[in-house]
């Protein structure tokens, strides 16, 4: 079976006489990205398939394929082998995943498979080779190789899964490499010393998150579904068990972590603990079931509310630490003088921070909620060059003393 999506769409809307307006409006897009679904140039999430399929009163199976047969049946119990379509197998396997990781995550499958299903969306599994798989990543040069590792990653998983359900023996994508010619990833890096205390002394309303970011290394979604509950300063953990979802703009709270490895307990600093034992005595109002941090009513922020909130915090930091004179302040444009930073930056720093003062990698990966220790110490952990001379240099120096010393 291959994927028809596009055909089938154009022929039932047409049938059931519904205009391309009813279409774009259901799924929130503009005319010209609805139109890309029935030529082809666009393919439709998890999410949008389901919801032209319940509208137009079919199966997500059917919009997929066009077969009648498949019509009382949903993508698990799509029934495929390896001369199916990867297409196909990429939509069972992002149906299987739904339930496991973040609608954030899958919305990043379906990013990167708009890069690959053009290519092999109608290939069988078994047609997909590696020879295939490699040309499309060194025609891609133009993009970052972060981009190119999460293309890869997605299209691995796809073939890992149908070899999972024992309809497939082996995976063309893992020795694949991403080219070394294609564009370097910006690095995010910690936050410098200077900008470290600024975030512990500056009272603000964003100062509770980008300290607990900062001191406790927790994700945006992570923070952003956290109440005072969870923050259990007599034992010296949160407990990290539920993230936020945006489906478009609305906040939704999942009982859930971007991984398994996320549902955890952070063990906290004294400097946290002292700090929101001081914020609590300051603010009676505060119960466990308050948000961390939250709008004006106390619901959970939106993501341009939050973003909002975050350009404010650090135009405020950039006012009281910019060294600034009143005639400046009170201009029309203040100008950036300290340093910018975003959650990110405070996560990565958090890392940092635990590496360069003796933590085991492995410590860290369960305090970061990782799955895998690579992913803590390749993209999270930046030591200075301060951290490595003296490892290395200082650390090895004291060695050979004590060698020699023996001789």
């Amino acid at each position: 079976m291959t994927i028809k999506f596009s055909s089938v769409l154009k022929k039932v809307r047409e049938e059931q006489n519904v205009s391309i307006g009813t279409m774009k409006n259901l799924v929130c897009v503009s005319s010209k990205e609805y139109t890309m679904y029935e030529d082809g140039t666009k393919f439709p999430t998890i999410f949008t398939l389901s919801k032209f399929a319940k509208f137009l009163n079919v199966s997500p199976c059917y919009l997929l394929t066009g077969e009648n047969n498949l019509d009382e049946k949903d993508l698990y119990q799509l029934p495929l082998k390896s001369t199916d379509s990867f297409g196909l197998w990429f939509y069972k396997w992002v149906d299987y995943k739904k339930d496991e990781v973040t609608y954030k995550q899958i919305m990043s499958y379906h990013t990167s498979s708009q890069h690959f299903l053009p290519a092999f969306c109608n290939l069988g599994l078994d047609d997909v080779l590696w020879e295939d798989i490699n040309r499309l990543f060194r025609d891609n040069l133009n993009y970052k190789k972060e981009t190119i590792r999460k293309w890869k990653n997605t299209m691995k998983q796809v073939f890992e899964y149908a070899i999972d359900c024992k309809k497939f023996n082996y995976n063309p994508v893992i020795n694949v490499k991403v080219p070394k010619s294609a564009k370097e990833s910006t690095p995010t890096i910690p936050i410098s010393s200077d900008t470290l205390k600024m975030i512990l002394e500056f009272t603000h309303k964003m100062q509770p998150a980008a300290l607990i970011m900062l001191l406790a290394g927790l994700r945006r979604g992570e923070l952003l579904a956290l109440t005072y509950g969870d923050i259990h300063l007599k034992e010296g953990y949160i407990s990290v068990r539920k993230v936020v979802e945006y489906e478009g703009e609305i906040p939704l709270i999942r009982n859930r972590a971007k991984t398994v490895s996320g549902i955890r307990n952070v063990e906290i600093p004294l400097t946290l603990i002292h700090f929101f034992i001081e914020y609590l005595g300051c603010h009676r109002e505060i119960t466990n079931e308050s948000y961390v941090i939250s709008d004006e009513e106390g619901n959970v922020l939106t993501n341009r509310k939050f973003n909002r909130l975050w350009h404010e915090y650090l135009s405020e930091l950039n006012k009281c630490y910019g060294g600034f004179t009143e005639l400046e302040l009170n201009s029309d444009e203040v100008p950036i003088r300290i340093e910018q930073f975003t959650t990110r930056n405070l996560r990565t720093t958090y890392s940092t921070l635990l590496y360069e003062n003796g933590v085991d990698p492995v410590t860290i990966k369960d305090q970061m909620g990782h799955k895998k220790i690579d992913t803590t110490l390749e993209i999270y952990t930046k030591p200075s060059k301060t951290f490595k001379h003296k490892s290395i240099c200082i650390n090895l120096d004291e060695y050979l003393k004590e060698i020699e010393m023996s001789l």
